[in-house]
Protein backbone atom coordinates (compact mmCIF):
# COMPACT_ATOMS: atom_id res chain seq x y z
CA UNK A 1 0.00 0.00 0.00
CA UNK A 2 1.33 3.41 -0.96
CA UNK A 3 -0.25 6.73 -0.01
CA UNK A 4 0.22 10.00 -1.89
CA UNK A 5 -1.40 12.74 0.14
CA UNK A 6 -1.72 16.29 -1.18
CA UNK A 7 -4.79 17.05 0.95
CA UNK A 8 -4.97 19.06 4.16
CA UNK A 9 -5.59 15.88 6.16
CA UNK A 10 -2.75 14.30 8.12
CA UNK A 11 -1.33 11.13 6.51
CA UNK A 12 -1.32 9.25 9.85
CA UNK A 13 -5.03 9.95 10.18
CA UNK A 14 -5.62 8.76 6.61
CA UNK A 15 -3.83 5.46 7.36
CA UNK A 16 -6.17 4.88 10.33
CA UNK A 17 -9.21 5.63 8.18
CA UNK A 18 -8.03 3.24 5.44
CA UNK A 19 -7.65 0.51 8.07
CA UNK A 20 -11.18 1.19 9.32
CA UNK A 21 -12.64 1.20 5.79
CA UNK A 22 -10.94 -1.77 4.19
CA UNK A 23 -12.31 -4.59 6.32
CA UNK A 24 -11.05 -7.86 4.88
CA UNK A 25 -10.18 -6.37 1.47
CA UNK A 26 -6.47 -6.62 0.70
CA UNK A 27 -4.75 -3.30 0.05
CA UNK A 28 -1.44 -4.88 -0.94
CA UNK A 29 -0.13 -3.19 -4.08
CA UNK A 30 -2.86 -0.55 -4.03
CA UNK A 31 -1.89 3.09 -4.35
CA UNK A 32 -4.05 5.76 -2.73
CA UNK A 33 -4.06 9.40 -3.81
CA UNK A 34 -5.79 11.90 -1.52
CA UNK A 35 -6.49 15.37 -2.91
CA UNK A 36 -8.34 18.50 -1.90
CA UNK A 37 -11.55 19.38 -3.67
CA UNK A 38 -13.26 22.73 -4.05
CA UNK A 39 -16.64 21.14 -4.55
CA UNK A 40 -17.64 18.32 -2.27
CA UNK A 41 -16.22 14.84 -2.57
CA UNK A 42 -15.45 12.17 -5.15
CA UNK A 43 -13.75 8.81 -5.45
CA UNK A 44 -12.43 6.77 -8.33
CA UNK A 45 -10.89 3.31 -8.61
CA UNK A 46 -8.52 2.43 -11.45
CA UNK A 47 -8.06 -1.35 -11.54
CA UNK A 48 -4.96 -1.38 -13.71
CA UNK A 49 -3.54 1.94 -12.62
CA UNK A 50 -3.72 5.19 -14.49
CA UNK A 51 -1.16 5.93 -17.19
CA UNK A 52 -1.48 9.72 -17.00
CA UNK A 53 -0.61 9.50 -13.28
CA UNK A 54 2.27 7.14 -13.98
CA UNK A 55 0.73 4.47 -11.72
CA UNK A 56 0.39 0.93 -13.02
CA UNK A 57 -0.86 -0.78 -9.86
CA UNK A 58 -4.49 -0.50 -8.71
CA UNK A 59 -5.14 3.14 -7.86
CA UNK A 60 -7.79 4.68 -5.61
CA UNK A 61 -8.19 8.46 -5.91
CA UNK A 62 -10.17 10.31 -3.24
CA UNK A 63 -10.99 14.01 -3.42
CA UNK A 64 -12.57 15.68 -0.41
CA UNK A 65 -13.53 19.15 0.67
CA UNK A 66 -12.25 19.73 4.17
CA UNK A 67 -14.95 22.11 5.31
CA UNK A 68 -17.73 22.62 7.78
CA UNK A 69 -20.51 21.69 5.33
CA UNK A 70 -21.45 18.66 7.39
CA UNK A 71 -23.73 16.83 8.01
CA UNK A 72 -24.30 15.59 4.46
CA UNK A 73 -27.22 13.35 3.58
CA UNK A 74 -26.12 10.54 1.29
CA UNK A 75 -28.31 9.14 -1.49
CA UNK A 76 -31.20 11.45 -0.61
CA UNK A 77 -31.34 13.93 -3.44
CA UNK A 78 -29.92 12.02 -6.38
CA UNK A 79 -32.11 11.96 -9.46
CA UNK A 80 -30.82 8.93 -11.32
CA UNK A 81 -33.41 6.91 -13.27
CA UNK A 82 -32.11 3.47 -12.36
CA UNK A 83 -31.75 4.21 -8.69
CA UNK A 84 -34.64 3.21 -6.47
CA UNK A 85 -34.51 5.54 -3.50
CA UNK A 86 -36.51 3.62 -0.96
CA UNK A 87 -35.30 3.45 2.62
CA UNK A 88 -33.18 0.41 3.38
CA UNK A 89 -34.47 -2.22 5.72
CA UNK A 90 -31.95 -3.23 8.33
CA UNK A 91 -32.42 -6.61 9.88
CA UNK A 92 -30.10 -7.41 12.74
CA UNK A 93 -29.83 -11.16 12.42
CA UNK A 94 -26.78 -12.76 14.02
CA UNK A 95 -24.81 -9.50 13.94
CA UNK A 96 -25.19 -9.11 10.15
CA UNK A 97 -26.71 -6.19 8.32
CA UNK A 98 -29.08 -7.23 5.58
CA UNK A 99 -30.24 -4.63 3.08
CA UNK A 100 -33.13 -4.68 0.67
CA UNK A 101 -32.01 -5.82 -2.72
CA UNK A 102 -31.18 -3.10 -5.27
CA UNK A 103 -31.56 -0.25 -2.78
CA UNK A 104 -28.92 2.25 -1.77
CA UNK A 105 -28.92 3.02 1.93
CA UNK A 106 -29.83 6.54 3.00
CA UNK A 107 -27.62 7.87 5.75
CA UNK A 108 -26.00 11.00 7.08
CA UNK A 109 -22.26 11.65 7.23
CA UNK A 110 -21.35 13.93 10.15
CA UNK A 111 -17.73 14.92 9.39
CA UNK A 112 -14.86 14.53 6.94
CA UNK A 113 -13.52 11.41 8.71
CA UNK A 114 -16.80 9.58 8.18
CA UNK A 115 -16.86 10.79 4.58
CA UNK A 116 -13.36 9.41 4.00
CA UNK A 117 -14.33 6.04 5.48
CA UNK A 118 -17.31 5.90 3.11
CA UNK A 119 -15.34 6.94 0.02
CA UNK A 120 -12.43 4.57 0.70
CA UNK A 121 -14.72 1.63 1.48
CA UNK A 122 -16.83 2.28 -1.64
CA UNK A 123 -13.83 2.41 -3.98
CA UNK A 124 -12.09 -0.57 -2.37
CA UNK A 125 -15.24 -2.62 -2.82
CA UNK A 126 -15.15 -1.83 -6.56
CA UNK A 127 -11.58 -3.17 -6.58
CA UNK A 128 -12.68 -6.23 -4.58
CA UNK A 129 -15.44 -7.00 -7.12
CA UNK A 130 -13.02 -6.56 -10.02
CA UNK A 131 -10.42 -8.88 -8.48
CA UNK A 132 -13.10 -11.56 -8.02
CA UNK A 133 -14.41 -11.01 -11.56
CA UNK A 134 -17.85 -10.09 -10.26
CA UNK A 135 -20.30 -7.65 -11.80
CA UNK A 136 -19.75 -4.07 -10.62
CA UNK A 137 -22.54 -2.83 -8.36
CA UNK A 138 -22.98 0.72 -7.08
CA UNK A 139 -25.64 -0.53 -4.69
CA UNK A 140 -23.28 -3.18 -3.31
CA UNK A 141 -20.50 -0.62 -2.92
CA UNK A 142 -22.80 1.81 -1.11
CA UNK A 143 -24.01 -0.95 1.21
CA UNK A 144 -20.42 -1.95 2.00
CA UNK A 145 -19.52 1.71 2.66
CA UNK A 146 -22.52 2.11 4.97
CA UNK A 147 -21.59 -1.06 6.86
CA UNK A 148 -18.02 0.20 7.35
CA UNK A 149 -19.36 3.59 8.49
CA UNK A 150 -21.51 1.90 11.13
CA UNK A 151 -18.49 -0.13 12.31
CA UNK A 152 -16.39 3.03 12.44
CA UNK A 153 -19.04 4.85 14.49
CA UNK A 154 -19.36 1.90 16.85
CA UNK A 155 -15.61 1.89 17.46
CA UNK A 156 -14.95 5.65 17.54
CA UNK A 157 -18.35 7.12 18.34
CA UNK A 158 -19.94 9.95 16.38
CA UNK A 159 -17.29 12.67 16.56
Amino acid sequence: MRIVNTSKIDTKEIKKLIKAAKGSISTGGVEFHFKNSRRGYAGRCYWNGCSFSGVFNPLVVVRIQHSNKYPIKMNEDRKINWEKTEKQRLINSSQKLVFRKNRRPKYTVHNYKEMLVCLIAHELYHLHLHRRRKKQSEVGCENFAFKKLLEYREKHGEE
